[in-house]
This record gives structure tokens, C-alpha cells and sequence, in this order.
């Protein structure tokens, strides 16, 4: 008998089945932490010893309610936390280049600024050519993405563009950066449900290309069982919970797990077969 994830109305379009076939085979170790610990200027702590690692073409998805500490680890991934939090650890390596996607990708972009222009600067940077050949290498990203031809032609501002759109230019720019690993912080939360799908199955199309290994963070369940290999749930800041995604949807052992499942799977009875 297959268990088989429930969306809700507004999810129903981004519905996989868990017999989903993996086919990426991981190798070399792109990422390893072993015991971060974030804490608060209260000394409170937001992230609890936390270890993990993920390797070249595997998708992990860190996943748990807000506040648990998604984002957090992130952020020291990337070098990113904020000056009034203290973070330790024995260690956190990253072999290779980062690239990171944001949660709204409307406040990520430069309001004042050409998505084609602010395409073109990342590209020059990273990949270090002239502004000539990052225009090309520009215009060849936003082809691959399946943005519309006039984004090249026109100086379109990000406000004339619609939030999937936007995304599929954050998507470009960390693209430029020729990642090894791609974090994403909620990719899909600002997005409606249709465009939800669309940006999932890019980035999977785009990870069977390049190779590259996702950590993908998310608090919806559904989200990262239609695109992780292997998920960790956080709870108050520690990993509470790890494994392949269809055994731990099929077997969650931790009581939070269960938790988070209950509202999103049944077990179709013969009645429904």
C-alpha cells in the first residue's frame, strides 16, 4: 500500500508521489557541519548543536515551523548572521562555490535597477569577463530560464515584473555564480501555487544539468517532499530527525514529525482504491 501526501487546495498542483525516482547519484561531500551552535544576545539558543552534510547532487530539505532555526543555519552557511548573535561550531566547510536563492524575491532585487543591468553585474563579477561578454552570458540565462526575450531588449525594472519572474532572475544570478551548492531559503513561499511548480521543477532540471547539491529550506512539508532526496525537520533549533524523504514520510519516528505530518497524509483505505 503507498502512502501519498494530501495537499491542500492551494497545493494540489505541486503533488508528487513518494515512489519518486532519485536519479542523481551523490558523490564527493560538498557540505559538513558538526556542531553549530547559534546563540542569542539573551544567550538563548537558536541554534542547538546541529551537524549535518550534503553531498554532490543530493537535495536536503531542512524543514520546520518558523522560528526553529531554518533560516539561521542558512545565514552561517553563507556567512550572514547578524553581528548580535553568537555562533560556534567545530566545524562548517563548504567545498566549493555557494549561490543563495531568497524567500521574496521582490526584496532581494535592486527596486531602482535593470534585472538585466543587475544580472549582467553578477555575472562580470563572478566570472570574472568583460561587461561586453556578461551581457551575453546574461542574455543566454534569462533564454534558459524561459524568461521572455524582452528582458534583453528592454531596461525592465523589477517591479514590472510579476513574483515568478523576479524569482526566475534570483534563480539566474545564482546560477552565474557556477554553484556546487544552492541554498534556498523558502523559495516558494512568496509564489502562487501554479508558478510554485514552475520554480520547483526548474531548479530539479537545473540541478540534473549542473550537479550541483540543494539545501533547501522550507516549514511546508508537501514543498520539500516533492523535491528532496533526504529531509532533516528542525524543532526549537536541533535536527530531531533525519532520513531518505519516503522513509521518514513513510516511518517518522520523532513525535514532531509525526506532528507535521498529521495535517498533510493519510493512508488511502481499499474503500478509495
Amino acid at each position: 500500500m503507498d502512502w501519498q501526501i494530501v495537499f491542500t487546495e492551494k497545493e494540489k498542483v505541486i503533488e508528487k508521489d513518494f515512489d519518486m525516482d532519485m536519479k542523481i547519484e551523490p558523490t564527493e561531500s560538498i557540505v559538513t557541519v558538526k556542531n553549530l551552535t547559534v546563540t542569542g544576545k539573551d544567550g538563548r539558543l537558536l541554534v542547538d548543536h546541529l551537524s549535518l552534510q550534503l553531498r554532490r547532487g543530493e537535495t536536503l530539505g531542512l524543514v520546520g515551523e518558523s522560528g526553529s532555526g531554518k533560516t539561521l543555519t542558512l545565514k552561517s552557511l553563507m556567512n550572514l548572521l547578524p553581528s548580535t548573535l553568537t555562533e560556534q561550531h567545530d566545524e562548517k566547510t563548504i567545498n566549493g562555490n555557494a549561490a543563495m536563492i531568497f524567500q521574496n524575491p521582490m526584496s532581494a532585487l535592486d527596486p531602482l535597477c535593470p534585472v538585466l543591468s543587475q544580472l549582467t553585474e553578477v555575472v562580470m563579477v563572478r566570472q570574472n569577463v568583460s561587461k561586453g561578454e556578461a551581457r551575453l552570458r546574461a542574455e543566454k540565462l534569462l533564454k534558459r530560464l524561459g524568461l521572455p526575450d524582452e528582458l534583453a531588449k528592454k531596461d525592465r525594472l523589477p517591479g514590472e515584473l510579476s513574483g515568478g519572474q523576479c524569482q526566475r532572475i534570483l534563480i539566474a544570478m545564482a546560477l552565474a555564480c557556477k554553484p556546487d551548492i544552492l541554498l534556498c531559503d523558502e523559495p516558494t513561499t512568496a509564489l502562487d501555487v501554479t508558478v510554485q511548480k514552475q520554480t520547483l521543477d526548474l531548479i530539479r532540471e537545473l540541478q540534473k544539468e549542473m550537479n550541483f547539491a540543494i539545501l533547501f529550506v522550507t516549514h511546508n512539508l508537501a514543498v520539500a517532499a516533492s523535491i528532496c532526496s533526504h529531509l532533516a525537520v528542525m524543532h526549537s533549533g536541533k535536527i530531531v530527525e533525519t532520513g531518505k524523504t519516503k522513509e521518514l514520510l513513510q516511518h517518522p519516528k520523532d513525535d514532531y514529525t509525526k506532528m507535521l505530518l498529521s495535517a498533510i497524509l493519510r493512508i488511502p483505505n481499499r474503500r478509495e482504491r
